[in-house]
């Protein structure tokens, strides 16, 4: 992220509500000026996930989605666009596909990084060679805990990395707030619930997309519909 411009990222649920909408929703975000997406990675106990995400995850399952079936959506995806991908998963997922062949899989896909929620970063030591050697990032996740713009300003004086806000946004407005202080921001719950009432939902993402960039940009802060 330079430094004038202050990324969107948006999240979907791998295979919600189907294989190729997922393919069709990443590519219409992209389209709309989308930043990076982060796909979830459907598990059974998503316990940092909120229950818009966490139906989504059910969608997806009844989709047969697993592991390997996100990798070879990511295939489809590539074949479309090149937009910069991570991947929100929990520790048991990578451990049990294997660290090495998932980072592998990863790196030829490139899919950039892992975020993930219940691997705290001392419990990351036995992973992080792994990730290191195919140079798949390993993204913190912090909760916001205190006052954002303190927590914030704690995080820069400890790292040089960008920093994007992903809690409780969901309009352009919030978005716009948001960018005042951090490097961009994260939209996960209210993107899947545009794409849970609307089918098919690449119109409304990319409209909504539309509205998000227009805002973090300094433009015209509207509300969601």
């Amino acid at each position: 992220m330079c430094q004038n411009h202050k990324a969107f990222i948006a999240f979907v649920v791998a295979g919600d509500p189907n294989f190729e909408a997922t393919v069709d929703q990443v590519v219409a975000l992209a389209e709309a000026g989308c930043d990076l997406v982060e796909i979830g990675i459907p598990f059974s106990d998503p316990v940092a996930d909120g229950p818009e995400i966490q139906a989504a995850d059910l969608r997806a399952f009844d989709q047969h989605i697993t592991p390997q079936r996100v990798f070879e959506l990511v295939v489809a995806i590539r074949e479309k666009t090149t937009i910069p991908l991570v991947f929100l998963t929990y520790a048991n997922i990578v451990y049990q596909f294997g660290y090495a062949a998932f980072a592998q899989q990863c790196q030829s896909l490139n899919v950039a990084g892992l975020i993930i929620p219940d691997m705290p970063l001392e419990a990351s030591g036995e992973l992080r060679p792994t990730l290191d050697h195919y140079g798949i990032a390993l993204i913190p996740l912090i909760a916001p805990t205190t006052d954002l713009a303190t927590l914030v300003a704690k995080i820069r004086h400890a790292t040089t990395l960008p920093v994007a806000i992903g809690f409780g946004i969901h309009e352009p407005a919030q978005a716009q707030a948001m960018a005042q202080i951090a490097d961009g921001v994260i939209v996960g719950s209210a993107v899947v619930h545009l794409i849970a009432t609307h089918q098919p939902a690449t119109a409304v993402l990319r409209d909504y997309t539309r509205r998000m960039r227009r805002a973090l940009d300094g433009r015209t802060a509207d509300t969601v519909d």
